[in-house]
Protein backbone atom coordinates (compact mmCIF):
# COMPACT_ATOMS: atom_id res chain seq x y z
CA UNK A 1 0.00 0.00 0.00
CA UNK A 2 1.39 3.08 -1.25
CA UNK A 3 2.06 5.85 1.36
CA UNK A 4 -0.72 8.39 0.30
CA UNK A 5 -3.43 5.92 -0.20
CA UNK A 6 -5.60 7.59 2.72
CA UNK A 7 -7.57 4.24 3.41
CA UNK A 8 -10.55 5.03 5.75
CA UNK A 9 -10.07 3.78 9.18
CA UNK A 10 -13.68 1.84 8.79
CA UNK A 11 -11.91 -0.20 6.74
CA UNK A 12 -9.01 -1.44 9.10
CA UNK A 13 -9.55 -4.24 11.33
CA UNK A 14 -7.41 -2.74 14.54
CA UNK A 15 -7.04 -6.16 15.33
CA UNK A 16 -2.91 -7.54 14.48
CA UNK A 17 -2.51 -10.67 16.38
CA UNK A 18 0.81 -10.82 17.49
CA UNK A 19 2.39 -8.33 15.52
CA UNK A 20 4.43 -5.08 16.87
CA UNK A 21 2.72 -2.23 16.39
CA UNK A 22 5.08 0.47 15.29
CA UNK A 23 4.65 4.56 15.09
CA UNK A 24 7.04 7.54 15.61
CA UNK A 25 4.29 9.34 16.37
CA UNK A 26 1.55 10.05 18.28
CA UNK A 27 -1.46 7.28 19.19
CA UNK A 28 -4.85 9.23 20.13
CA UNK A 29 -7.79 7.72 21.39
CA UNK A 30 -10.71 7.65 23.77
CA UNK A 31 -9.36 4.65 25.92
CA UNK A 32 -6.13 2.16 25.85
CA UNK A 33 -6.82 -1.39 27.49
CA UNK A 34 -3.76 -3.66 27.83
CA UNK A 35 -4.81 -6.76 29.01
CA UNK A 36 -1.61 -9.72 29.79
CA UNK A 37 -1.17 -12.05 32.37
CA UNK A 38 1.43 -9.05 33.57
CA UNK A 39 0.48 -6.17 31.28
CA UNK A 40 2.96 -3.51 30.98
CA UNK A 41 3.92 0.08 29.40
CA UNK A 42 7.41 1.05 28.87
CA UNK A 43 8.70 4.29 29.28
CA UNK A 44 11.90 4.49 27.40
CA UNK A 45 13.95 7.77 27.66
CA UNK A 46 16.26 8.05 24.69
CA UNK A 47 18.06 10.53 25.71
CA UNK A 48 18.85 9.84 29.26
CA UNK A 49 18.33 7.47 32.10
CA UNK A 50 16.56 5.86 34.05
CA UNK A 51 13.52 4.24 32.28
CA UNK A 52 10.83 3.18 33.49
CA UNK A 53 8.04 0.56 33.14
CA UNK A 54 4.55 0.41 34.74
CA UNK A 55 3.07 -3.20 35.13
CA UNK A 56 0.85 -5.53 37.19
CA UNK A 57 2.04 -8.06 38.62
CA UNK A 58 0.44 -10.29 41.16
CA UNK A 59 -2.32 -8.04 41.64
CA UNK A 60 0.37 -4.92 42.55
CA UNK A 61 0.48 -2.20 40.39
CA UNK A 62 4.44 -1.10 40.15
CA UNK A 63 6.39 1.54 38.70
CA UNK A 64 9.70 0.31 38.24
CA UNK A 65 13.08 1.52 37.35
CA UNK A 66 14.27 -0.28 34.68
CA UNK A 67 17.71 1.23 33.81
CA UNK A 68 18.48 0.26 37.57
CA UNK A 69 18.09 -3.30 38.33
CA UNK A 70 14.56 -3.17 38.02
CA UNK A 71 14.29 -1.65 41.30
CA UNK A 72 10.50 -0.73 42.68
CA UNK A 73 10.16 2.96 43.01
CA UNK A 74 6.15 2.93 43.87
CA UNK A 75 3.80 0.51 44.49
CA UNK A 76 0.39 -0.17 45.37
CA UNK A 77 -1.19 -3.58 46.71
CA UNK A 78 -4.98 -4.47 46.19
CA UNK A 79 -5.75 -4.03 49.41
CA UNK A 80 -4.28 0.21 49.10
CA UNK A 81 -1.18 0.08 50.42
CA UNK A 82 1.40 2.16 48.53
CA UNK A 83 5.36 1.64 48.89
CA UNK A 84 7.51 4.08 48.14
CA UNK A 85 11.26 3.34 47.80
CA UNK A 86 13.31 6.38 48.38
CA UNK A 87 12.75 9.69 49.65
CA UNK A 88 9.21 11.24 49.40
CA UNK A 89 9.51 14.97 49.01
CA UNK A 90 5.84 16.71 49.05
CA UNK A 91 5.38 20.43 48.25
CA UNK A 92 1.71 21.15 49.81
CA UNK A 93 1.77 19.02 53.57
CA UNK A 94 0.51 15.41 54.03
CA UNK A 95 -2.39 14.94 55.82
CA UNK A 96 -3.04 11.70 57.48
CA UNK A 97 -6.58 10.46 59.28
CA UNK A 98 -5.01 7.06 60.86
CA UNK A 99 -1.48 6.71 62.39
CA UNK A 100 1.55 7.72 61.52
CA UNK A 101 4.41 5.30 62.12
CA UNK A 102 7.85 6.00 61.59
CA UNK A 103 10.90 3.73 62.10
CA UNK A 104 12.97 6.74 62.09
CA UNK A 105 13.61 10.18 63.04
CA UNK A 106 10.80 13.02 62.75
CA UNK A 107 12.05 16.18 62.26
CA UNK A 108 10.30 19.68 62.37
CA UNK A 109 13.41 22.06 60.41
CA UNK A 110 12.14 25.52 61.07
CA UNK A 111 8.94 24.64 61.81
CA UNK A 112 6.81 23.67 64.47
CA UNK A 113 5.34 20.07 66.08
CA UNK A 114 2.19 20.74 66.92
CA UNK A 115 -0.09 17.84 68.74
CA UNK A 116 -3.54 19.16 68.72
CA UNK A 117 -6.83 17.53 70.53
CA UNK A 118 -9.30 17.24 73.75
CA UNK A 119 -6.46 15.97 75.23
CA UNK A 120 -3.41 15.91 73.29
CA UNK A 121 -0.47 14.06 74.18
CA UNK A 122 3.20 12.81 73.35
CA UNK A 123 3.87 9.00 74.59
CA UNK A 124 7.50 7.78 75.05
CA UNK A 125 7.92 4.18 75.27
CA UNK A 126 11.03 2.99 75.98
CA UNK A 127 11.22 -0.95 74.89
CA UNK A 128 14.54 -1.46 76.95
CA UNK A 129 13.53 -0.16 80.39
CA UNK A 130 10.40 1.05 82.81
CA UNK A 131 8.90 3.38 83.55
CA UNK A 132 7.24 4.52 80.38
CA UNK A 133 6.04 8.41 80.00
CA UNK A 134 3.46 10.35 78.75
CA UNK A 135 3.52 14.34 77.95
CA UNK A 136 0.52 15.52 78.30
CA UNK A 137 -1.61 18.73 78.12
CA UNK A 138 -5.20 18.27 79.84
CA UNK A 139 -7.86 21.25 81.99
CA UNK A 140 -5.07 23.46 81.41
CA UNK A 141 -2.05 21.61 82.78
CA UNK A 142 0.62 20.19 81.13
CA UNK A 143 2.08 16.89 82.56
CA UNK A 144 4.73 14.38 82.84
CA UNK A 145 2.94 11.11 83.51
CA UNK A 146 4.60 8.01 84.35
CA UNK A 147 2.30 5.69 82.68
CA UNK A 148 4.24 2.15 83.90
CA UNK A 149 2.96 3.12 87.35
CA UNK A 150 0.13 5.90 86.89
CA UNK A 151 1.97 8.45 88.30
CA UNK A 152 1.84 12.00 87.43
CA UNK A 153 5.66 13.42 88.09
CA UNK A 154 5.84 17.24 87.00
CA UNK A 155 2.68 19.36 86.10
CA UNK A 156 2.43 22.78 85.44
CA UNK A 157 -0.86 24.96 85.65
CA UNK A 158 -1.35 28.74 85.67
CA UNK A 159 -0.82 28.32 89.25
CA UNK A 160 2.11 26.78 89.65
CA UNK A 161 4.41 23.99 89.25
CA UNK A 162 4.11 21.07 90.88
CA UNK A 163 6.46 17.47 91.57
CA UNK A 164 5.75 14.43 92.75
CA UNK A 165 8.42 13.04 94.17
CA UNK A 166 12.52 14.37 95.24
CA UNK A 167 13.74 17.17 93.39
CA UNK A 168 18.05 16.67 92.88
CA UNK A 169 20.01 19.60 91.56
CA UNK A 170 23.25 19.06 90.26
CA UNK A 171 23.91 22.63 90.49
CA UNK A 172 23.17 25.74 92.26
CA UNK A 173 19.55 27.36 93.01
CA UNK A 174 19.95 30.89 92.67
CA UNK A 175 18.26 33.92 94.26
CA UNK A 176 17.25 31.00 97.25
CA UNK A 177 19.49 31.13 100.50
CA UNK A 178 19.80 27.51 102.33
CA UNK A 179 17.18 28.63 105.05
CA UNK A 180 14.60 29.66 102.33
CA UNK A 181 15.54 26.41 100.33
CA UNK A 182 14.81 24.00 103.09
CA UNK A 183 11.37 25.76 103.63
CA UNK A 184 10.31 25.81 100.00
CA UNK A 185 11.81 22.73 98.25
CA UNK A 186 11.65 20.78 101.78
CA UNK A 187 13.36 17.26 100.45
CA UNK A 188 15.28 19.43 97.79
CA UNK A 189 18.80 17.64 97.62
CA UNK A 190 22.30 19.26 96.27
CA UNK A 191 25.27 17.70 94.47
CA UNK A 192 27.16 20.88 94.52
Amino acid sequence: VVSDAAIAGTKISPDFGSQTVQTTGSVIGGGMTISNAQPKLTFTDTNHNSDFRLFIEGGVFQIEDTTNSNADRLTIASDGTVGIAGNLDVGAGIDVTGNLIASGNITANNGTLTVSGSAPKITFTETNDNPDYKLEANGGNLAIVDTTNSATRFSVSSSGVSVTGSISVSGTVDGVDIAARNTLFGGLTSSS
